[in-house]
């Protein structure tokens, strides 16, 4: 992690916060001289990171964080939620229009030549969600192991997710098909529309748990 500031930098280690930092010249000048720090986080809810409780208040994890590192500042906290992919909080905190962004961030080679990132707070394993009676026909007698590594099948994938870039990278035989919606993508690896979706383990988890009759 770089920060020009260091009292800045060992607050943000203190905290631990995954998301990303703007580094403009002046920039903890510039957040203190406006008495505000504007923290980009995606529109939609992703519990338990970020959700609207009930009258719109938003509560969660990274708002919490948000919350900790404005307050340690003297500073008011703004939430943009206007960022509707996860390569669109990059680019907010790239522009100069958030001081920094909070979310399920991965760090590719991509995002890591526009901006910094800090240490996560939480590590999640790349997972899939693979519809059986499709991997059964197509592996035949070869393990799932070895399977895997040489997949042809049609992966589905968040559109501009890190996902969609490490599915080329992990699957070069298969098929890859950007989708906008998570659930969307495991309801057609059940309905067999899909070999299989590539995510998180968290949102693979929760999907189990959504649809127990399809484990």
């Amino acid at each position: 992690m770089i920060w020009k500031n260091t009292i800045f930098r060992l607050l943000c280690i203190a905290l631990l916060f995954c998301g990303v930092l703007s580094l403009p010249a002046g920039d903890m000048q510039e957040i203190l001289a406006k008495k505000q720090l504007v923290v980009a986080m995606m529109s939609q809810d992703l519990p338990p990171f970020i959700m609207a409780g009930q009258g719109g208040e938003l509560k969660g994890y990274d708002v919490e964080i948000a919350k900790g590192v404005a307050d340690k500042l003297g500073v008011t906290l703004k939430i943009d939620r206007s960022a509707k992919t996860f390569n669109e909080l990059v680019d907010k905190v790239e522009s100069g229009s958030a001081d920094m962004a909070l979310s399920k961030l991965s760090r590719t080679l991509a995002r890591s030549s526009r901006v910094i990132f800090s240490q996560p707070y939480l590590v999640l394993h790349k997972s899939l969600i693979v519809n059986r009676l499709d991997l059964a026909r197509r592996r035949k007698n070869i393990p799932v192991e070895d399977y895997v590594k040489r997949l042809d099948g049609t992966v589905g994938v968040l559109g501009s997710s890190s996902y969609a870039e490490y599915a080329k990278e992990m699957f070069p035989n298969a098929k890859i098909r950007e989708y906008k919606s998570w659930n969307k993508i495991a309801n057609d690896v059940l309905a067999g529309k899909l070999l299989c979706g590539f995510r998180d383990d968290l949102e693979v988890k929760r999907s189990m748990r959504a649809i127990p009759s399809a484990s």
